[in-house]
């Protein structure tokens, strides 16, 4: 069912954008998980009931996995991308070790229903924070370019740069590592006479 969620997650992106596909898959994620503590509390024999959260959970947990990956690529600016991108992932493995420590612990003192419920919490609050703090439309977001050239949305290069494409900036790129690989004449006079 993952694999399902991550493709229609993938599928409805350039619809939605990655701002609604976070926020409404961790909502949705939220309820799915309140009502799996729910049932598990009630009716902890509804064996098919709980199979059939579960795979809705994992279908709708594939739309934030998918905005995760594309969120720090269209919000940050070009020059720290990267360097913001491997935080990003960094505080998600982190996150991830807490989840890995604290649930045992929390499933021992005070059962899985407790454990459904708070990792609702979770999702819910993360789905709060993502509405509220995400913007609502990014640059690379705005539909521009063909649906084969991913992120072919203008990049601003600042107030003093025109607006270019990602194309023409990896082409400005490329010719860029060209010249500064290029040796230049005056290194050639320089061997040539006898210097350095």
């Amino acid at each position: 069912m993952i694999i399902l969620g991550t493709g229609t997650g993938i599928f409805i992106l350039q619809r939605i954008g990655a701002k609604m596909l976070n926020t409404a898959g961790l909502f949705v994620s939220a309820g799915i998980f309140a009502l799996f503590g729910g049932l598990m509390l009630l009716a902890p024999q509804q064996h098919w009931m709980l199979f059939i959260l579960l795979c809705m959970l994992f279908f709708f947990l594939g739309w934030p996995n998918v905005a995760t990956f594309v969120l720090p690529v269209i919000a940050y600016p070009q020059n720290v991308r990267a360097t913001f991108h491997g935080i990003s992932a960094a505080a998600a493995k982190a996150g991830a070790v807490v989840g890995a420590v604290l649930f045992p612990i929390i499933d021992h003192y005070c059962g899985k229903t407790t454990v459904m419920v708070a990792q609702a919490g979770v999702c819910a609050a993360g789905a709060l924070l993502s509405h509220l703090c995400l913007e609502k439309e990014y640059p690379s977001e705005q539909g521009q370019g063909s649906d084969t050239d991913f992120g072919a949305a203008p990049i601003v290069l600042g107030a003093e740069g025109p607006d270019l494409s990602c194309q023409e900036m990896a082409e400005l790129e490329m010719q860029d590592m060209r010249v500064q690989a290029a040796p230049s004449a005056s290194s050639y006079q320089t061997r040539l006479i006898g210097g350095a």
